[in-house]
């Protein structure tokens, strides 16, 4: 029996979804907030994360080196996007995008935007939303001015749209944060934190909707907070459960079936996992560089608050080959100064030429698209595996 064949995907398939309907969405949702287990799926995987420490072969460490040049970058007042009614919305911040490569040299990017009306990210109350735009290689230097159409927007007051990924090996399934900060008449404020997969139309419209889920035997389980979650290939998941119990948030990888996971196959990479005074580490991009390998950006979190990346490669099944001891890019608190200093957040990374091109979201308010010949890369890879 196969993974998608044990799951529910009757209620946590969303099809014809047109981001109309309010009324249905809603219904939607609350089909999917049922699926949410917390404390029982927790305790199984903190045993997994600490039988993982006992593992680590190789540590990294913090450093100011960086291997990446910065090409291009978009500001907020330079992005020209309407909403599906025609109504142009002024932007406040551009941030955590993906990129990725169409072909001929042409370049999408899915733009995590801000109106101008938002609160700062890091505020519960804060509201994104992701739009689409296209440009030739050649376009992207120094400040670049581009039109963006919509593709995903809030559904109820409560929801936030955040940081979109693409599946390395089909860029019209669109995985994003689909965060909602909710109140809650005993507890407060009451937060969950889902991934989500949109299957887009050859318009990039959305068609259907689908939460990344769990299989646990015979049940269905979505986790309360998994962001930084997208495929590292057609086979394997990266997944960032966040462990309440003991406040951190790693890097862990099992076998899929679309956005269905394996949860009794989900484990921990150790290599991965926060060291030293990280307090989380979090997957950024995959970027299928083989015919069985694919890289992934990843992120740690210092403990004063840097977001340092490393490049790491693996099989397309999940084995670690290899990774960057050191960062490939670390804060660059000289490039801008913005809301969160020394924040960089890459949600996309794809291939141009001999090039690796990504897209990094810098002090939550613009966004920088950085490159790097991918020989330099794997040349600062300590090899485990190949």
């Amino acid at each position: 029996m196969s993974l998608r064949s044990k799951a529910r995907l009757d209620e946590l398939l969303l099809k014809d979804f047109d981001g109309k309907s309010a009324a249905r969405f809603k219904e939607y949702m609350l089909k999917v907030m049922k699926y949410i287990r917390h404390a029982s799926i927790e305790r199984r995987l903190e045993a997994r994360f600490y039988e993982a420490k006992k593992k680590i072969r190789i540590e990294r460490k913090l450093s100011d080196r960086n291997l990446f040049d910065i090409r291009a970058y978009i500001l907020a007042h330079n992005v020209d996007y309407r909403s599906p009614a025609g109504i142009p919305v002024k932007t406040k911040l551009v941030m955590n995008s993906a990129i990725y490569h169409k072909g001929n040299g042409r370049m999408g990017i899915f733009l995590r935007l801000a109106s101008m009306g938002t609160f700062m990210l890091g505020c519960r109350l804060s509201r994104t939303f992701i739009a689409h735009t296209e440009l030739d290689y050649e376009e992207l230097k120094g400040e670049v001015k581009v039109r963006a159409k919509p593709v995903l927007y809030p559904m109820n007051s409560s929801e936030c749209i955040e940081d979109p990924r693409v599946d390395p090996d089909d860029p019209r399934q669109l995985y994003h944060v689909r965060g909602y900060y909710m109140f809650n008449k005993v507890y407060g404020m009451d937060t969950a934190v889902l991934m989500f997969r949109a299957g887009l139309d050859e318009n990039l419209k959305p068609v259907e909707l689908e939460p990344v889920h769990l299989v646990d035997g015979e049940e269905t389980v979505i986790i309360r907070d998994s962001r930084d979650t997208f495929p590292l290939s057609r086979e394997a998941m990266v997944m960032r459960p966040w462990l309440t119990s003991i406040g951190v948030g790693a890097v862990f990888i099992g076998p899929r079936e679309g956005a269905t996971v394996d949860f009794n196959k989900l484990e921990p990479v150790p290599e991965l996992l926060p060291m030293h005074d990280e307090t989380k580490t979090g997957g950024n991009a995959s970027v299928k560089i083989g015919s069985n390998e694919y890289l992934v950006i990843f992120h740690a979190v210092e403990i004063y608050g840097m977001y340092p990346h490393y490049a790491a490669v693996f099989s397309k099944d999940g084995e670690l080959l290899g990774l960057t001891p050191e960062p490939v890019i670390p804060p660059l608190p000289e490039v801008y100064h913005g809301a969160r200093p020394e924040t960089i957040f890459v949600c996309g990374a794809t291939l141009y030429k001999d090039k690796l091109v990504v897209s990094a979201g810098k002090d939550d308010e613009i966004l920088l698209i950085m490159e790097a010949p991918l020989q330099r890369i794997l040349d600062n890879i300590k090899w485990i595996r190949g």
